[in-house]
């Protein structure tokens, strides 16, 4: 009797803490929808019911407030949540990862590179930089390129000034912009969608895929997609996508999104998701986000130096964890 006894209660113990698990996710779940940005009447009645139906759901919400209210009396343009150093109680353990190359593989390589020679490109680029690195060139007529995370990019001056970006992101500030001497000849940023011609500015350009994006910051550029179809002139605060058929329509944007330059990522009022795969940038390996939390509203500012911290700092402030096989294997999603 005694032993079942002990049975029954080991069982109602595993029963609870499967209950609390559950009341804990269901927790997450109305938090993510509630401040998805999307949530309406119907969502606040759902929720309600759910808290009106145990006191235990009760707890749940409250102590996800509690996590909330940590960021409350912070601008929402810019909330800067205090970057605490953490250290994690234990430590990755790292895997060796062996890499096999079967001749027909090479042989198709190399097929692609002798086809397309863009594709050789960024290895052989004058300018590049590593996963996680900047780097700031002054160009032979004074103007300025930064280059971004992983970018690859040639310049050419002769009967004009052109950059021709292969990979990544730059952030170019002309001669002119910077008050050296002016030189006429016309500065030109080549992707592989088009051209980006600087009409004495501050700007960057970024590739995405089968895209370009371009962000003016000063004074305008002019967008021409690369079969010439649409030209657009972008003033300064505004940006947009192009392929090389069409450009997009212009959207807004300010100083916040070239604060990478100064090594940090700052967000207003963002996707929890966009936020993880802009950090995925900055990061060797794999990282992404659980669609599960994936529309949580971030306001921020990281460092993209350490990643590593901006994510301790976003499991400090929302109700988040991280999975990880190894360091280069990361994965956010719900407590």
């Amino acid at each position: 009797m005694l032993s079942v006894g002990t049975m029954t209660a080991s069982s109602i113990d595993n029963s609870s803490a499967k209950q609390e698990e559950r009341v804990r996710k269901d927790a997450v779940a109305w938090y993510a929808r509630m401040f998805s940005g999307d949530a309406g009447e119907l969502e606040r009645k759902g929720l309600q019911n759910w808290l009106d139906a145990h006191p235990d759901h009760r707890r749940a919400w409250a102590r996800l407030q509690s996590i909330r209210q940590s960021m409350q009396g912070v601008p929402t343009k810019i909330a800067m949540p205090a970057l605490q150093d953490a250290r994690r109680s234990r430590r990755t353990v790292l895997r060796s990862f062996a890499l096999f190359a079967s001749a027909s593989a090479i042989a198709y390589v190399s097929y692609r590179i002798s086809s397309d020679q863009t594709l050789f490109k960024p290895w052989m680029a004058e300018y590049k930089t590593r996963v996680g690195e900047r780097r700031s060139v002054i160009l032979a007529d004074g103007s300025r390129m930064v280059l971004n995370t992983d970018s690859a990019a040639d310049v050419m001056f002769d009967g004009k000034r052109t950059i021709n970006l292969w990979r990544g992101e730059v952030l170019i500030e002309t001669a002119r912009h910077r008050g050296m001497t002016d030189d006429e000849r016309p500065f030109t940023v080549q992707t592989v969608q088009g051209t980006v011609l600087a009409l004495g500015t501050r700007f960057t350009v970024r590739n995405i895929g089968e895209q370009t994006l371009v962000a003016v910051f000063d004074d305008a550029v002019e967008l021409r997609t690369m079969n010439g179809s649409q030209v657009r002139v972008l003033q300064a605060g505004e940006s947009a996508l192009f392929n090389q058929d069409e450009i997009f329509p212009t959207k807004l944007v300010d100083d916040t999104s070239i604060q990478w330059e100064n090594g940090s990522l700052v967000v207003a009022n963002e996707r929890l998701g966009d936020v993880i795969a802009e950090l995925a940038r900055y990061r060797h390996g794999y990282l992404s986000c659980d669609d599960a939390v994936a529309n949580i509203r971030v306001s921020g500012a990281f460092p993209i130096d350490d990643t590593d911290k901006a994510l301790t700092v976003l499991m400090q402030s929302f109700p988040l964890k991280i999975t990880s096989t190894t360091r280069y294997w990361v994965v956010v999603g719900p407590i």
